[in-house]
């Protein structure tokens, strides 16, 4: 397990007309982890017209199997428990941060980022202006 890393990948949920996401349902989705799924949290948001976004917290070798985990484990809490039964799952990804990735992009940033260098010249920090 040392060469895991923490992931959170979201889970979204439609509910069918009429259905609803139960109050357990992250007991639930939790309930149906099998063994070497490595989740450590599982919280369901309830957003718009009954629907919810699932967070799944979980160790995984690589962001592909993460999302592989987390959406097994909720596919198999959705056919499992019958109070799931009106909530279909449609789609199972890693968030986008946006923040990170502006912060990353802005080259006036401090961080690990470091600008290009000039070939032409000796100095391997000298910016292309």
């Amino acid at each position: 397990m040392d060469d895991e890393a923490m992931y959170l990948v979201h889970a979204h949920l439609t509910a069918a007309p009429g259905a609803a996401v139960p109050d357990d349902a992250a007991a639930l989705i939790a309930g149906c982890v099998g063994d070497g799924e490595a989740v450590e949290h599982v919280v369901v948001h309830r957003v718009a017209d009954g629907n919810a976004v699932v967070g799944v917290f979980l160790l995984a070798p690589s962001l592909r199997a993460a999302e592989g985990v987390a959406e097994a484990v909720c596919r198999r809490a959705l056919v499992t428990y019958e109070r799931l039964g009106g909530l279909t799952l449609d789609g199972c990804q890693v968030p986008f941060v946006a923040a990170y990735y502006e912060q990353a992009a802005d080259l006036a940033a401090t961080g690990q980022l470091m600008p290009r260098h000039d070939p032409s010249t000796d100095d391997p920090f000298h910016p292309f202006c």
